[in-house]
């Protein structure tokens, strides 16, 4: 699937950013590793000190088409959902000065919060779709579709001449002016008109390298009933020390199976740490848990 987003598709947005008007559609695409579903939380990444959020309602397309009319691309989609854009602001801008393309800004991971999606004719008026979002309890954003520059079907004609579209693809629609800042400890909550659809926690990411140790450590004493009482600030700072801080955003999954330690990541510089880690890894949680259980170390 491709997640297509849309740029400069609001007046008001674009007199905010100092941005020209197009004649035509613009858009870029962000990785299906963008996205972050289910009202997971999004942890503030080490390599950007200035991330802004951008709401946006999202179309998912239905089937499959290429060079589609205007006239008929209502047919492409039935359901509606809201999403915001999160942007490295401060990456982005070095990259426009360096003359080079910004992808980096836009399509880093989990730069895609997305709701669930609901059918368009539940929606009192499907032709003027009202959205906003909350920060912290105070609407910092609030748009109709009525005020985008380009129409859904006008981007779902222009898209399809370049890019075949196919059933499951999201298309992010363009962001109304209140862009700003996301900050740690701050709640976004997005509407579609009444419709609660999005919830979304930024937290540090020292948070979730706590969580995902304890709950790595709990299966692994879990998994071999291990009845002697041991300090969990020991294990979970021996695994500190074995993997690093980069586990704390990266990692999907940690199970045990047959003596052997299985954990997925989702990021190939991890998977490389991991890697060279191995011995160093199977050493101290065995040190820790104070018994040989871990044999083996299995990096997916």
């Amino acid at each position: 699937m491709k997640i297509i987003c849309i740029g400069r598709n609001y007046s008001a947005h674009n007199q905010e950013m100092n941005n020209p008007e197009n004649g035509v559609p613009v858009f870029f695409l962000k990785p299906d590793t963008a996205l972050l579903l289910r009202n997971r939380p999004f942890y503030y990444p080490d390599y950007s000190n200035n991330i802004h959020y951008e709401a946006e309602l999202v179309i998912r397309i239905d089937r499959n088409g290429k060079h589609i009319r205007r006239a008929f691309a209502k047919g492409y989609y039935s359901e509606i959902g809201l999403g915001i854009d999160l942007t490295a602001r401060d990456l982005q801008q070095k990259c426009k000065s360096d003359g080079a393309p910004w992808e980096i800004a836009k399509g880093f991971d989990y730069s895609a919060p997305l709701s669930r999606f609901i059918p368009l004719s539940d929606l009192e008026n499907p032709e003027n779709i009202r959205f906003s979002l909350t920060k912290n309890g105070t609407v910092v954003q609030q748009g109709f579709s009525s005020d985008m520059i380009f129409s859904v079907d006008q981007i779902i004609e222009h898209i399809s001449k370049y890019i075949t579209l196919k059933m499951g693809d999201v298309i992010f629609t363009g962001t109304p002016s209140g862009v700003g800042p996301i900050a740690i400890g701050d709640k976004f909550e997005g509407f579609i008109e009444n419709r609660k659809m999005l919830s979304l926690l930024i937290k540090s990411v020292n948070h979730n390298n706590t969580y995902n140790m304890r709950e790595a450590i709990n299966m692994l004493l879990k998994t071999y009933r291990i009845d002697k009482k041991i300090d969990q600030s020991q294990v979970i700072a021996a695994y500190t020390n074995v993997v690093g801080p980069l586990i704390q955003k990266h990692t999907t999954s940690v199970y045990m199976k047959n003596n052997t330690l299985h954990i997925s990541v989702d990021n190939a510089a991890l998977k490389n740490e991991l890697g060279y880690a191995r011995e160093r890894l199977i050493q101290a949680l065995n040190k820790a848990v104070g018994k040989e259980v871990v044999q083996n170390l299995i990096i997916h």
